[in-house]
């Protein structure tokens, strides 16, 4: 299943009918401990910010005929083709890039990605972007009323990993 999605990672935002969110923040601290957060991501420990908006998503695609938040991630690392709420796991390169296939009802193809890029000087660029392919008018609708949604959920989230890799890092 993973793939089915025509938004392969290749992509930019010049693609026809691509759009995108993101938000990017830079850290001093290495991949590793932000890897760890970027995989505890959904299920058990939430979505990290905003949480009532994704439990409300949940809800919403559960009623439209969708699995909502209600999957759980299996034990152990994560692999390619593992599903996690309304996402499957499309693409994973460790501690570098975690591509998220939405499985969620939508009028158009989502994919939710987390890029880890290592500084030259140290320290990692942390990314986390939305793309998403509408189909007709309601998938146009549908994304820009989320827009600046996704805005405010990504730099939160984006921030979020960063904090918690700082919190635990430290224990």
């Amino acid at each position: 299943m993973a793939g089915a999605c025509p938004l392969a990672p290749s992509r930019g935002p010049g693609a026809i009918g691509l759009s995108q969110a993101s938000d990017t923040i830079q850290t001093s601290l290495p991949p590793a401990p932000l890897w760890r957060e970027i995989i505890r991501i959904g299920g058990p420990d939430g979505w990290y910010y905003l949480r009532g908006l994704w439990s409300m998503r949940g809800w919403i695609d559960r009623l439209a005929g969708g699995p909502g938040l209600g999957r759980r991630r299996r034990e152990g690392e994560p692999t390619v083709d593992d599903t996690f709420d309304f996402w499957r796991i499309a693409a994973i390169e460790p501690e570098r890039r975690l591509t998220l296939l939405a499985e969620m009802k939508t009028p158009g193809c989502a994919v939710l990605e987390f890029t880890l890029t290592p500084r030259p000087a140290g320290g990692t660029v942390v990314t986390t972007q939305a793309r998403f392919r509408p189909e007709g008018l309601a998938g146009r609708l549908y994304w820009a009323a989320l827009v600046p949604v996704h805005a405010v959920i990504f730099h939160g989230m984006t921030r979020t990993i960063i904090e918690r890799a700082k919190v635990r890092g430290n224990r």
